[in-house]
């Protein structure tokens, strides 16, 4: 993506720099002279402030969307992605669906976890709280994972995990391997 970024930047006829800065949100982005902002993954919270900078200065959100934002947006069709996901568990004969996901204050996040909760209903299936497991933030993996943990040791565990990104695919894979479980004969993982 950052590569892409720089050619597009090389590539343009208008004189100018690109200069990429990390900011962890929009409210410290007004000190700083563009003409505009690319914004990865920005939290829902901060869609309204972004909003606000876009009345003067272009603003692009790669990432993230929500529904009714004026915003200009390149997203994943997360909502549909986990969508198929879960009915392709389902086609395989799984009941039990656990999702692994990140925040929910990431609009990503809560797309793909509408869309866990929209196919599991279609397929008459419950969602059993313990069988989610939504991180608040990226530091809380480890408890989100000792959750999943316990929940695997239980009598009615999941049959099939869906992990909400490659990084938590990730560390999901290392648990199940570290609980001798086997991919895909033991647990499905998505």
């Amino acid at each position: 993506l950052m590569e892409g970024i720089h050619k597009a930047a090389e590539e343009t006829d208008t004189v100018g720099e690109l200069v990429i800065r990390r900011r962890s949100a929009p409210h410290d982005v007004t000190s700083i002279d563009a003409d505009g902002f690319l914004c990865f993954h920005p939290y829902r919270d901060d869609f309204a402030r972004l909003e606000l900078i876009a009345e003067e200065k272009a603003v692009v959100v790669v990432g993230g969307s929500l529904d009714n934002t004026p915003l200009h947006c390149v997203d994943s069709e997360n909502y549909k992605g986990m969508r198929a996901a879960v009915r392709h568990l389902v086609d395989m004969g799984h009941e039990r669906i656990a999702i692994v996901n990140g925040p929910l204050n990431s609009p990503n996040c809560m797309h793909r976890f509408q869309g866990y909760v929209a196919e599991m209903e279609a397929s008459g299936l419950k969602t059993r709280d313990d069988h989610v497991f939504n991180a608040e933030m990226a530091a809380t993996v480890g408890p989100v994972l000792d959750r999943l943990s316990h929940s695997i040791r239980n009598r009615h565990r999941p049959t099939a995990v869906i992990a909400c990104g490659y990084y938590l695919a990730l560390e999901v894979m290392t648990l199940l391997q570290q609980m001798d479980l086997r991919i895909p004969k033991d647990i499905s993982l998505i």
